[in-house]
């Protein structure tokens, strides 16, 4: 398949899946809050901001090892490409150890004095919440290395197609979960193990086919480590601000002011993000065609391509956001059935965030694409410690609304600005 073609079918695919997602979303949020309660809930939406500090648990390997598994395919170096997958295994296994340990510590941790949590349920659930949703990330970060085998090589629609399907198992999964009124960890469990549902497929494919790309090579894990690590640290650290700039509003909100302005926020924030999962289930699947595009010097390409798509989601975005701000009130207490209340000024911070957001995410991909991990940290860094800084005046001021105008200022002047004229200088 050629690489146009490998990308509009991938991207169809990774757009099929958003709006699945979407959907799911729709349905469920109303359910599960229903269900749980505004405080159950916003608990739940916290472990997850907590929880994301775990997906970097790599050290940044697994996104520098796709980056070079695409060189050597652009390259037909079969020989680099095997060296850097075996690798890959070796990663994944370590996050598995790391994980599982990391699981039983939080099992100990005093979660309802952390998070100021009151109702009785919620205490009980909480430690075995954040353990669950750790083994969850860890396992799917561990089989990344495996969808990373087959992005590289721009075999693109088979992880999505997998993916598609894992999200109606667990979507179908959510349902009965919530009609027989199972556990929040146990609710939680069969909604997050769609990153690593989809992906044992992709696992066993390789098992039958290919082995060889997935034998651990030790003897030449040392001199890789001491190749990949310097670059792999630079995305670590990139991981880690985007984590804070993904994270904190929530623990943020938690702790100064309470679990149901969380519930109410992380509804508000899914309703902006809506427009927001068609650009992420296009871009990894764009990422590694940008970085063989780069190593084969296609400069032209690469121009046009970036250009269209940084014009075209702006428009789309701000589109949303008017919309957003209009009738989203409204909906979201038809849509919540009044167990949320979200009023327009947050819905107008959180869309203007979303425009900005939208556009940085291009941005950084093609600069993931090209290795320039050292320019994106300083990006990314700068943007977490100025939303720290704004979100710490903002929030106890104005709440929710100042917590999105903080995020928006935040990714605007840290990120949004230094990345384009970045991006600009090395396409000209």
């Amino acid at each position: 398949m050629s690489r146009r073609g490998a990308i509009l079918q991938g991207s169809f695919l990774g757009v099929l899946q958003s709006g699945l997602r979407l959907a799911i979303g729709l349905v469920s949020v109303p359910l599960t809050l229903n269900y749980l309660g505004a405080e159950r809930y916003g608990l739940w939406m916290t472990a997850l901001s907590i929880n994301a500090v775990f997906t970097f648990f790599d050290l940044g390997l697994t996104p520098t090892l796709m980056n070079r598994m695409a060189e050597a395919h652009g390259r037909c170096n079969r020989e680099a490409f095997q060296r850097f997958s075996s690798a890959g295994v070796v990663v994944g296994a370590g996050l598995l150890a790391v994980g599982a340990t990391f699981a039983l510590v939080v099992l100990a941790l005093p979660w309802d004095n952390l998070l100021h949590i009151r109702e009785p349920q919620a205490v009980r659930e909480a430690p075995v919440l954040v353990a669950v949703l750790i083994g969850c990330a860890t396992a799917g970060a561990a089989l990344g290395c495996i969808e990373s085998i087959f992005m590289a090589r721009m075999k693109l629609v088979r992880p999505r197609l997998y993916a598609v399907g894992a999200a109606l198992v667990s979507f179908i999964l959510l349902l009965v979960g919530v009609h027989l009124r199972v556990s929040l960890p146990l609710l939680a469990f069969l909604t997050g193990s769609t990153s690593v549902i989809y992906r044992l497929p992709l696992l066993a494919e390789l098992l039958v086919r290919e082995p060889a790309l997935l034998v651990p090579r030790l003897p030449e894990l040392r001199g890789l480590l001491a190749e990949l690590l310097p670059v792999s640290l630079l995305f670590l650290g990139i991981q880690a601000s985007a984590v804070v700039l993904s994270s904190l509003p929530n623990v943020i909100l938690a702790c100064v002011r309470s679990l149901a302005d969380v519930a109410n926020f992380s509804v508000a924030s899914r309703v902006v993000n809506i427009p927001l999962l068609a650009v992420a289930a296009v871009l990894p699947v764009v990422w590694p065609a940008f970085t063989v595009a780069w190593s084969c010097g296609e400069r032209n390409w690469l121009q046009r391509r970036l250009r269209l798509a940084l014009q075209t989601t702006a428009a789309a975005m701000a589109l949303f956001g008017v919309v957003a701000v209009l009738v989203g009130p409204q909906a979201i207490r038809w849509w919540t059935h009044g167990k949320a209340d979200v009023s327009p000024p947050v819905l107008a911070t959180l869309s203007a965030w979303l425009v900005v957001q939208a556009l940085v995410h291009w941005l950084s991909t093609f600069l993931h694409s090209i290795t320039d991990f050292r320019f994106e940290l300083v990006c990314y860094s700068g943007s977490a410690v100025l939303f720290v800084a704004l979100a710490s005046v903002f929030t106890p001021r104005f709440g929710a609304a100042g917590m999105g105008a903080a995020m928006c200022a935040a990714l605007l002047f840290g990120s949004l600005f230094p990345m384009a004229a970045r991006v600009r200088r090395k396409l000209t």
